[in-house]
């Protein structure tokens, strides 16, 4: 019998693709294809932060510092952000899962259109996830992209209405700040606080590739970040 993880999965694979060919004409152009693909973008990434949202509000206890036993460290493995078990979380993940496959065959779809011309998936056993809270909200992450996107058809679209892609990019960069950046450092307090150790020490205790993963992302978001502010800056300043 199916779980509720596939078949959300299932759904998602057949959802998203059958709304990007209805949203194509007969013989779609390279822009007709971006713009199916960031509308998608757009949809998915709003309902994943809306998806994301609720359930790290409805698993609330999760989040929270477990009863106190005065100054005695928790270890790593029990803390309640690590251990807390979700199917509405691994359900996100697998509508997720779907739509990144979807958006792969998307731009397989642009380069052969443009040019001429499924690998092994590795899922969440149910009852066995670890860190289910963390994963789900590393999807708040999809909040930047929705003015990201809208930024993307001002650009393109309505590339004469500047002081409207002015404020798109400045709500764009403040919630990059917020959902790409800060949300990292918010996970690792999150951690720490459970363990009762301090910020650097949680950083510490995490796993060999927890600490290569998240120093990888938060150098490429920070990069992105204050790229992205300089280059903003030196437009404002023309």
């Amino acid at each position: 019998m199916a779980t509720p993880e596939m078949k959300t999965l299932l759904g998602s694979l057949i959802f998203y693709p059958a709304v990007y060919f209805a949203i194509l004409p007969a013989r779609p152009s390279s822009l007709h294809i971006a713009r199916a693909r960031e509308s998608i973008s757009i949809f998915h990434c709003g309902l994943q932060t809306v998806l994301a949202a609720i359930c790290l509000r409805s698993n609330a206890k999760g989040l929270e510092s477990p009863a106190s036993h005065g100054n005695v460290q928790v270890p790593r493995g029990d803390v309640p952000i690590i251990t807390t078990n979700s199917a509405f979380g691994n359900c996100i993940t697998a509508l997720e899962t779907g739509y990144l496959l979807q958006d792969s065959a998307v731009l397989l779809h642009a380069y052969w259109r443009r040019n001429g011309t499924q690998g092994k998936q590795h899922y969440i056993a149910q009852g066995r996830e670890k860190g289910i809270l963390v994963i789900v909200a590393l999807h708040l992450m999809n909040a930047s992209s929705v003015p990201g996107t809208l930024r993307w058809f001002l650009l393109n679209f309505k590339p004469h209405r500047r002081r409207l892609i002015n404020g798109m990019t400045v709500l764009y960069l403040a919630s990059f700040a917020v959902f790409r950046v800060g949300l990292i450092f918010w996970i690792i307090k999150v951690f720490a606080t459970q363990q009762r150790v301090s910020f650097l020490v949680g950083v510490s205790r995490l796993k060999l590739p927890c600490k290569a993963g998240t120093g990888l992302i938060t150098m490429v978001n920070v990069w992105w970040l204050l790229s992205g502010l300089q280059k903003f800056s030196a437009r404002a300043m023309r």
